[in-house]
């Protein structure tokens, strides 16, 4: 079996709280002098012990895999890092343990440019790990996560990092793998601040079965209406709309996806004053509730408008982006991880273009990910993408 560590990017020594990385060569670094974080990220850190395997084994199987990884993940982590290798100046808030683990993850971190300020460590769990074993063929994936320290993570923690400036920022972003609470405190703090807030709401939540005991299931209430873009996968959308699951996948002229059985979800989410909800699907794209004006000018073919309703006398589209075709998966973990890092991106540098086009492109640079082993490792710098995608112009995928 092959042992393989994951190569970082490399940083000059400096001030990286204030350092923009442009790109991740060693032999050619770009730095632009930044005032603050344009991207905020309060959420998990999680150490990918990935396994690459021919065949998936049955419970009491022994098989023998190809190759193994470590790497760096967790969902916070991820989507902080595809924002940061776009050219966005990004600081984590989250928690590791005062283990090995954690400082190698920090390092790994702060050599990305990354600000760590809001990184903390406990001595009384370890530092998030996620066992992930990869199919090759296909580059599915099944995965066990420890989140450790993750849960940690206190409204007294989001405090300190609001003292530090973090949360003075354009973007913030959330999911489901820290303290409940503590999600919730960040989006509220965001939105009293101005920022324009995401929510990733995965792990898909569920009840905590304890009255006593209030997990995102049912904080669900106060959460939704302090998030603007809300991005859950399939499952993570059943669960937070109650819709059912195989009405959504009924066949139609799309293939295996009925987009019609979406729409009340949606309403539901757009009655809860989301701006824009953000449905990922995988290898068939997105689907996303946007304005006229937020498709104004876009002439693209992976974008459909497919309906039209009317929800408090203002019409609203229901547009289904779709992904790259690819026929090189090697390994989809974290890719809808990299969709949100590039969608807080877009989001946060480059107000010059349109909704439906900062999610296009993030829908594009996820695609990309798939084609490469690992997570962090796999999302591309932005000296390895195209020009055009940071351009004003509509983006044509190459």
């Amino acid at each position: 079996m092959r042992l393989r560590f994951l190569d970082s990017l490399q940083a000059t020594p400096g001030d990286l709280e204030t350092a923009h990385l442009l790109t991740g060569s060693r032999n050619h670094r770009k730095f632009a002098i930044m005032k603050k974080s344009h991207v905020t990220v309060v959420g998990s850190l999680n150490v990918d012990l990935s396994v690459f395997t021919n065949i998936i084994p049955k419970v009491g199987e022994t098989v023998t895999g190809s190759s193994f990884l470590l790497g760096y993940g967790g969902k916070g982590a991820n989507q902080c890092v595809a924002s940061r290798v776009l050219g966005c100046n990004t600081a984590l808030v989250g928690k590791v343990g005062d283990d090995y683990f954690g400082e190698m993850f920090i390092q790994h971190l702060k050599q990305l440019g990354v600000n760590t300020d809001g990184i903390s460590r406990s001595s009384m769990n370890s530092t998030g790990v996620a066992s992930i074993t990869v199919e090759t063929g296909t580059g599915g994936n099944q995965i066990i996560i420890v989140p450790g320290a993750n849960m940690l993570v206190s409204e007294k923690d989001i405090s300190f990092a609001e003292k530090l400036t973090l949360l003075d920022t354009k973007v913030i972003v959330c999911q489901f793998e820290i303290n409940p609470s503590a999600t919730l405190y960040s989006l509220r703090l965001g939105r009293a601040k101005g920022a324009k807030t995401i929510l990733n709401p995965a792990p898909a939540p569920v009840a905590s079965g304890n009255p006593e005991i209030l997990g995102n299931y049912e904080l669900m209430e106060d959460i939704l209406p302090n998030c603007d873009f809300v991005c859950p996968n399939e499952s993570e959308f059943c669960s937070i709309t109650e819709s059912d699951s195989e009405s959504l996948f009924s066949k139609n002229e799309i293939g295996s996806l009925n987009i019609d059985a979406f729409i009340p979800g949606l309403v539901y989410l757009l009655q809860k004053k989301i701006k824009c909800p953000i449905v990922t699907l995988g290898s068939k794209g997105v689907i996303a509730i946007l304005s006229e004006q937020d498709m104004a000018n876009i002439y693209a073919k992976d974008a459909s408008e497919v309906a039209r309703i009317t929800l408090e006398n203002q019409e609203k589209l229901v547009v289904h982006l779709s992904a790259p075709s690819n026929f090189d998966v090697v390994d989809t973990t974290g890719a809808g991880d990299c969709f949100v890092g590039s969608l807080a991106y877009f989001v946060a540098c480059h107000e010059d273009i349109t909704l439906a086009e900062q999610i296009r492109r993030s829908v594009w640079v996820a695609g990309q990910s798939i084609r490469k082993k690992g997570t962090q490792s796999s999302y591309l710098k932005r000296d390895e993408l195209p020009d055009t995608l940071f351009a004003s112009e509509t983006f044509q995928w190459p």
